[in-house]
């Protein structure tokens, strides 16, 4: 299974991915939007979040094992960093649009979720 050292990155960037369903984006004390009810926003607060999480993970692990197939591999990883990039563009866009009034008027403090799919992105370009 774990040929190369792309493999292991590629699975740390699969981990990162499955840390987003424990780990929430940010947390705020407003609770004025749905989505901040409980304080934290999470993946959970979207299926199009859980979506492209769920669909991130898939593509690393099955790049995984596509060791032996070196080209194939590569723009598959090439394919999660995209998704890692709408990931981060929808998570912002998501929770801009349920305020309204914008991200800085909600006071939100950023938590270790928020920094994952970055930290997937590196994981993905030591991989290529």
């Amino acid at each position: 299974m774990i040929q190369r050292i792309q493999s292991i990155f590629l699975f740390l960037a699969a981990l990162c991915f499955g840390a987003l369903f424990v780990l929430p984006l940010c947390a705020s004390e407003s609770t004025n939007i749905q989505m901040l009810s409980d304080h934290v926003y999470a993946i959970n607060d979207h299926i199009a979040l859980i979506s492209v999480t769920g669909i991130s993970i898939a593509i690393a692990l099955i790049t995984v094992f596509l060791f032996k197939n070196r080209k194939l591999q590569k723009r598959l990883t090439l394919l999660l960093v995209f998704c890692s990039l709408i990931f981060i563009a929808l998570a912002f866009f998501l929770i801009n649009q349920a305020s309204g009034t914008g991200i800085a008027s909600l006071g939100l403090q950023i938590r270790a979720g928020i920094f994952l799919p970055v930290l997937a992105i590196i994981f993905c370009l030591f991989a290529s």
